[in-house]
């Protein structure tokens, strides 16, 4: 048993072994919330250009063509030039530079929430590309 504190949605931001004043409500250690926030999902590791732009080729986003072409030349895929075009002016250039110049992908970058959005891909679809790029 514990004492936990929750933000005003209701999750746990913390959790004491002794009641705190911000802190009064006695939960079980087994329960699901407090199993989840004790044992928060690992960070998402970078992956190489490599591995971003194969498992790209690999869930039939771009080509198997358009790939090896990103990665020997740094040419972008269609797919992504048109991401990029539908960027603010201001945005085009720094997002052109990091996916043409980029060796590691960061999951948590906010130009892969775009690529996301524009694919119309849930967070759970990120992170499932993620994982598998991972593992190439």
């Amino acid at each position: 048993m514990g004492f936990v504190e929750r933000n005003s949605a209701g999750a746990i931001v913390g959790w004491f072994a002794c009641e705190q004043p911000f802190a009064s409500e006695l939960i079980a250690d087994d329960d699901p919330a407090v199993v989840a926030f004790l044992n928060p999902p690992l960070p998402f590791p970078s992956i190489s250009d490599r591995q971003f732009f194969q498992q790209l080729a690999v869930q039939g986003v771009i080509t198997q063509a358009e790939a090896l072409s990103a990665v020997q030349t740094g040419v972008l895929p269609a797919a992504l030039v048109a991401i990029i075009d539908g960027l603010p002016a201001e945005q085009q250039f720094s997002a052109r530079m990091l996916l043409t110049g980029a060796t590691t992908f960061e999951r948590h970058h906010p130009m892969t929430d775009a690529i996301g959005a524009a694919f119309d891909w849930t967070a759970a679809q990120i992170d499932t590309l993620w994982t598998a790029a991972a593992a190439l």
